[in-house]
């Protein structure tokens, strides 16, 4: 979650329930607030069950209030998402990214490293957009299940029906979708720390939209960019891209700082992205520019290692931090285990130490649950 805005998700209430929070709006200073969301909260006195509300610092659109609104100190209801129905909320570097009850997906905040999924975000990414884009690819496990027209053939790529999504993450500058059929769907990218370069997972053979914005080549043109450093699997995909790498459908998702990870159908979990302190929870090549080497190892999902004996684990949960991993996984004997990796420094791996793991490591404090 962003450190500079708070967002979440508004329970059904009367105005009864309201009243309070009702009054704390109408005292904000009205100078300062979006008058439209002042208008629509104070004429209803009511909140709908999924309505959006912020709070927080917001100089690069988080907050969602508009490119004049960077700040506020009180929850704020989104008047774009009020009726939307938002069942969840994932907020990330400096992006937040909601899903609603009917599978539409809408973003907002900063979109300079593709986070937002559009080329175009509404007022440059200071309201929610709404994202779409999100085309099964032929080539992913589910095959061509869906794709076919009345006569057997498979149906172009932009005519193919949308994905229904049910799950939505963010990292830091990367985003994650989940739909029903299993197939996982990212944007944005995952941007080095020291060099600033932008890594991106490659599309599918079968996507036909460009792999670079029209805005970055425009850079490329007038001088100011390298097209070299917006090739695949640099740069980043400004669109849902399905991630066709994955080896089986994918039952949960999660996102943390520079990494990815996805339980599958098997209960079995796979990471990716740009991790080198350990939560990866697998082995990573470093310090190298083998493109290649980097696409196959690192932005290409693998199956996670495992600290001790082998055990027959189902993995039934996952949370990517910003540089760890924490996994639920229950074990032959139905027993309900942690573990961790990744960054120790502060312990926040609770093993007891400040060792990093750069493999999935048993916690014992729930050894006996």
């Amino acid at each position: 979650m962003s450190s500079q805005t708070l967002t979440v998700a508004l329970d059904q209430c009367t105005s009864k329930d309201s009243s309070a929070f009702a009054d704390q709006q109408r005292q904000y200073d009205d100078d300062t607030r979006n008058e439209n969301v002042l208008s629509d909260i104070t004429s209803a006195a009511k909140y709908n069950h999924g309505d959006v509300a912020v709070s927080g610092s917001g100089e690069c659109g988080q907050l969602g209030l508009g490119d004049s609104h960077f700040d506020s100190r009180k929850l704020e209801v989104l008047a774009d998402l009020r009726g939307q129905d938002i069942i969840q909320i994932a907020a990330g570097g400096l992006h937040n990214v909601v899903l609603s009850k009917n599978g539409r997906v809408y973003a907002w905040g900063c979109n300079d490293e593709g986070s937002l999924g559009v080329l175009e975000p509404t007022e440059d990414g200071f309201l929610p957009t709404e994202l779409i884009g999100f085309y099964p690819s032929q080539h992913g496990p589910n095959g061509t299940d869906g794709l076919l027209d009345v006569s057997g053939d498979i149906l172009p790529f932009q005519q193919r029906p949308e994905a229904n999504i049910v799950q939505v993450f963010a990292g830091n500058t990367q985003s994650l979708a989940l739909c029903s059929k299993g197939n996982e769907y990212t944007w944005g990218s995952f941007k080095e720390k020291d060099s600033g370069q932008n890594f991106r997972e490659e599309p599918p053979k079968d996507d036909p939209r460009p792999t670079i914005s029209p805005g970055d080549m425009a850079k490329v043109e007038s001088g100011d960019e390298d097209i070299a450093r917006l090739t695949v699997p640099l740069g980043k995909n400004n669109h849902p891209v399905h991630v066709t790498q994955m080896p089986q459908r994918v039952t949960a998702i999660s996102s943390g700082g520079h990494i990815n990870a996805a339980i599958l159908q098997d209960n079995t979990l796979v990471t990716w992205g740009l991790g080198i302190t350990g939560e990866m929870a697998r082995p990573v090549c470093e310090g190298t520019n083998d493109l290649d080497l980097i696409t196959r190892e690192r932005l290409t999902p693998h199956l996670v290692q495992w600290a001790g004996p082998p055990l027959e684990r189902k993995v039934l949960q996952v949370s990517c931090g910003e540089f760890h991993l924490l996994v639920v996984s229950r074990e032959g004997n139905n027993q309900l285990s942690v573990y961790s990796s990744g960054l120790n420094q502060y312990g926040q791996l609770g093993l007891g130490d400040t060792e990093n793991r750069h493999q999935l490591t048993k916690v014992s404090l729930f050894c006996c649950y």
